[in-house]
């Protein structure tokens, strides 16, 4: 139970920090100045270029100087009672973050990295990150597919995109990143935001899954004698080449969909009627049938029958 809420608290948190980086960098390249009735002021400030400062009285802008720097993290300062977020507070939430968060320009220049971010690259130095291309870190396979979310992103689009990435260490890792635009006030796209997450262990229990299905699928379609599988309405809906080749069905669309009554003889339907409910109840069965081929032809089969569970335990 415990653990289940830090996993909503952190959620929550991660939330609150995508809202806040929107909020900002929405802002990015402007100043602005207010003031509340307890008199403090706040002001959100860019490094990086001249931008406004607005003042809510007048309701008109008018220019405001900003020194150039490398840097183009938003700083936050004397905030007023309204529930701007402080420096401060923005920043335990953005570094405690469990996920990589990071923002890049639209040519894919990192900006900004949380110690989330820093820790999947394996390196504590920020100054290895900021400034450098995010294709740098990517398996060659998957620079391409890179650019073309960045490409749709500075389009407008949200793009899901999973790759491979070589740490500072030399490490591979699987990543799953979620990307959105971030635009300025005239809603201009400026920047990029990234959620992004280790997924290596799930992608490998996947290729480890997909590879015990295609030795299963191997050894079923080799199989010499008839293997199917239905829904307890007799419907059939997986059978090998062994099991095509008894009813004379010359590809899969011939019997798939079909029930396993359309080839049975009418005297024999009852009984397994009954057989599949034992089966569906959990218990194994068998029994003797005659069935009509597509081409006609009568043939007795002998089947035996058995509950297929999922991982709930469920047939």
């Amino acid at each position: 139970m415990i653990n289940e809420l830090n996993m909503l608290i952190l959620f929550g948190l991660t939330l609150l920090l995508v809202a806040i980086l929107i909020h900002i960098c929405m802002r990015s390249r402007l100043q602005y100045s207010d003031s509340c009735a307890s008199g403090l002021k706040y002001a959100v400030t860019s490094a990086q270029r001249p931008g406004y400062a607005m003042q809510t009285g007048g309701g008109r802008a008018v220019p405001a100087s900003a020194d150039d720097t490398s840097n183009t993290r938003t700083t936050i300062s004397n905030l007023n009672n309204d529930g701007i977020i402080s420096d401060n507070l923005f920043s335990a939430i953005y570094e405690a973050a469990p996920d990589c968060i990071i923002v890049q320009d639209c040519n894919g220049i990192i900006e900004m990295i949380n110690q989330t971010g820093l820790a999947l690259l394996e390196t504590e130095d920020k100054d290895r990150v900021i400034g450098r291309s995010s294709y740098g870190l990517l398996d060659k396979g998957y620079r391409d597919a890179y650019r073309e979310m960045v490409s749709k992103v500075s389009k407008g689009e949200h793009v899901r995109l999973e790759y491979e990435m070589v740490t500072f260490k030399g490490n591979r890792r699987w990543m799953q990143s979620n990307a959105a635009p971030l635009r300025d006030d005239h809603q201009n796209i400026i920047k990029m935001l990234t959620t992004t997450r280790d997924i290596t262990d799930i992608h490998l229990l996947s290729q480890q899954l997909e590879t015990h299905r295609k030795k299963l699928q191997t050894i079923i379609e080799s199989e010499p004698e008839c293997v199917k599988l239905q829904d307890e309405s007799g419907t059939i809906t997986e059978m090998n080449p062994a099991g095509l080749s008894l009813l004379n069905a010359e590809k899969h669309d011939d019997v798939i969909g079909k029930t396993i009554y359309d080839f049975m003889t009418p005297e024999y339907s009852e009984q397994y009627r009954d057989l599949t409910t034992q089966v569906f109840n959990g218990s194994r069965g068998s029994m003797e049938f005659e069935v009509v081929s597509l081409k006609g032809q009568r043939r007795w089969l002998e089947t035996h029958a058995a509950p297929l569970f999922d991982n709930t335990g469920k047939v």
